[in-house]
């Protein structure tokens, strides 16, 4: 099994491969994610918060329960499910990757926030 590190490490050189491959004609830059400048990151970041949003149209596809009127046995197996949740992460962690996050730190800030999450819950937030 990978660790968090490894996985992250990996997607950073699987995006910047991408990014070389298909920068042409784009707002971003044929330069690793680590270079980008504010604006670059900007353009990047909404092209992954666009690509982000279809990936979460697709889990909510998948999951296929979320009207009234049907059941769960309207929703795709768990397989196609647990591929769309990993599709969901990989746009977040080159979100993070593109404000140069480390892993570590990006473990950080979540633990971070489940913690406020749980005092504003303890406080009626």
């Amino acid at each position: 099994m990978s660790s968090f590190d490894e996985i992250y490490k990996k997607q950073e050189e699987f995006e910047n491969l991408l990014i070389r491959k298909y920068s042409e004609g784009k707002q971003w830059p044929n330069k690793p994610l680590s270079e980008f400048n504010k604006k670059e990151k900007t353009a990047f970041c909404k092209d992954l918060a666009l690509l982000l949003y279809q990936e979460v149209g697709e889990f909510v596809n998948a999951v296929g329960n979320y009207k009234t009127h049907k059941t769960q046995e309207d929703g795709k197996d768990e397989e196609e499910i647990k591929e769309e949740i990993a599709d969901m992460l990989i746009f977040v962690l080159n979100m993070a990757l593109t404000y140069n996050m480390m892993s570590q730190e990006l473990i950080d800030e979540v633990e971070k926030k489940q913690k406020i999450n749980f005092n504003r819950q303890e406080t009626g937030y």
